[in-house]
């Protein structure tokens, strides 16, 4: 296959159509097509995708965010994202990003965790941007600790209320605080998500809702490994899959 014919193929499993108004979801740099033998998969275009990329003799890199958000004025080398453009041009690698639309879709981002946190009835969290899942599970806290450490995520914080035990979890991968209302509206225990600020914990608390902040990226790395595992199986080619991020980090 072809970079357009994989991202057409991919296209199936996260249609554009998926994603929110904001987003940027599609290609971020599309080169002349060239067949595909070697792909990586990652959270981010770095610097470290980057020279992996070319290491590798990759035709595409596939992730989760977007390499562009906003317009570059000037593609200047001797910036960082200025040169990652320039090297990627000159190995011939596109990028092509799925952010929101893998996010909705059936076996994305948030549908990965269904399973991990055994997870029945599952049903959408927002009806209106259809972002999010809520289900039933009773586990307790200890519980979810082991799945986070199973998981290899560290660095937790928990905001609101504290409970032992939860029956019904929310999930939104990367920022979800936003869902807080919802989850306490439909009658979740515990929400879990990324970037929880201070006073998202007070609403949380005021809501009669446990909140737990495993972090953006390790709410939204497991999708990464079902992308490679679709690199492989349907478009052929070897997948080299960056399962961590340079700029998020623990002392």
């Amino acid at each position: 296959m072809n970079s357009t014919e994989i991202v057409d193929k991919l296209c199936e499993w996260a249609p554009e159509s998926l994603q929110e108004s904001w987003d940027k979801t599609g290609w971020q740099l599309r080169l002349e097509d060239r067949t595909v033998e070697n792909v990586v998969v990652a959270m981010d275009v770095t610097e470290d995708v980057v020279d992996l990329a070319i290491e590798a003799g990759a035709e595409l890199i596939l992730t989760h965010h977007p390499f562009f958000f906003s317009p570059l004025e000037a593609v200047d080398e001797t910036s960082v994202k200025g040169a990652m453009v320039c090297a990627l041009i000159r190995h011939g690698i596109s990028v092509y990003s799925t952010h929101t639309a893998m996010d909705k879709a059936k076996g994305g981002v948030n549908d990965q965790w269904i399973d991990k946190l055994g997870l029945s009835g599952v049903r959408t969290l927002s009806e209106e941007d259809e972002l999010g899942l809520i289900g039933r599970s009773a586990k307790t806290l200890d519980e979810l600790k082991r799945i986070f450490e199973d998981e290899e995520i560290t660095g937790i914080r928990c905001y609101g209320r504290k409970k032992d035990v939860v029956e019904t979890i929310a999930f939104v991968g990367g920022s979800g605080a936003d869902y807080i209302e919802d989850a306490a509206r439909a009658g979740a225990d515990v929400l879990i998500t990324g970037d929880v600020k201070h006073h998202d914990g007070q609403r949380a608390y005021e809501r009669g809702l446990m909140v737990i902040d495993i972090g953006h990226f390790h709410s939204e790395k497991a999708i990464l490994e079902a992308m490679a595992e679709w690199v492989e199986e349907i478009a052929g080619a070897t997948a080299h899959v960056i399962m961590n991020s340079p700029f998020v980090f623990e002392i």
